[in-house]
């Protein structure tokens, strides 16, 4: 993500305060598919995160996604990180199952809205050509 702001970093760092332990950046990309899903709770907080090839079509059809970035207290994060498995549809460890062990241990979860273009990421020369162009759109120095 090279265009991640010092202004989005900050935001989602002072989000983990108080009773907060984790934070999660999320986004609403135009094209949903590769992402997860952030499911939000009634109380706003953050539930759960699903991983697109995990999520139901109800889940599918919410729009606000997952950057891959957090921002975790230290003493929460590696006894979470202690009990990750790979109970899904890959057989992976995703990182984003500590939101749920978090809450289940009574932790408060939130997420961060960041702009789409910001956490943009790129991964081979043609994505570079789609952001580069992006950017020239937005008139956006890189």
């Amino acid at each position: 993500m090279p265009l991640i702001s010092p202004q989005t970093m900050r935001a989602l760092c002072a989000a983990v305060a108080g009773d907060t332990a984790l934070a999660v950046l999320g986004f609403h990309p135009v094209d949903t598919r590769a992402y997860g899903r952030l499911v939000i709770g009634a109380d706003g907080s953050l539930q759960r995160i699903v991983e697109h090839a995990d999520a139901t079509e109800e889940e599918r059809r919410i729009g606000f996604c997952n950057s891959g970035v957090m921002a975790v207290r230290g003493d929460v994060l590696f006894p979470l990180l202690a009990r990750v498995g790979c109970d899904n549809a890959k057989g992976e460890y995703y990182l984003t199952d500590i939101v749920t062990l978090a809450r289940a241990d009574g932790h408060r979860v939130v997420a961060v809205e960041a702009p789409e273009l910001e956490v943009t990421g790129v991964n081979s020369r043609e994505e570079l050509a789609v952001l580069e162009a992006r950017l020239s759109e937005a008139d956006v120095a890189p």
